[in-house]
């Protein structure tokens, strides 16, 4: 079965676990078709990609396709590689799609509330 809307689909998380079902579980024709419609609507799999829900999906779509599928999803991901890298699911998944686009961790920044309360006991030498 092949979605309607698949970029609604896409840019909800819940409905990207339903995606990432359907190109684990469903025959091979109907995986290779779906994956080709999330290719083939731009921007697509870089929106799957930065959800919760999509890591799973995006993931399993590179598990899929192979040729010029395979070369076109990485390069739309390596166009984007830096936005996607931003969560905690676009690093991983980049580093287990494109290990070569593999960023290092982002620095931690504090929150402003800890920001506001100044240096921890533990930093101003306290026990």
């Amino acid at each position: 079965m092949l979605l309607k809307d698949l970029m609604g689909a896409a840019k909800d998380p819940h409905a990207c676990s339903v995606l990432d079902k359907a190109l684990s579980y469903g025959s091979q024709e109907d995986q290779g078709r779906l994956a080709q419609q999330v290719i083939e609507e731009q921007g697509l799999l870089a929106t799957m990609a930065n959800l919760r829900g999509g890591f799973a999906a995006t993931q399993r779509l590179f598990k899929v396709v192979d040729g010029y599928l395979l070369k076109e999803a990485r390069s739309q991901l390596q166009s984007r590689a830096i936005d996607i890298s931003r969560t905690k699911h676009g690093r991983a998944l980049v580093n287990a799609v494109l290990p070569e686009f593999a960023l290092s961790p982002l620095p931690s920044v504090p929150s402003p509330s800890r920001a506001q309360r100044g240096p921890s006991r533990r930093s101003a030498g306290g026990n």
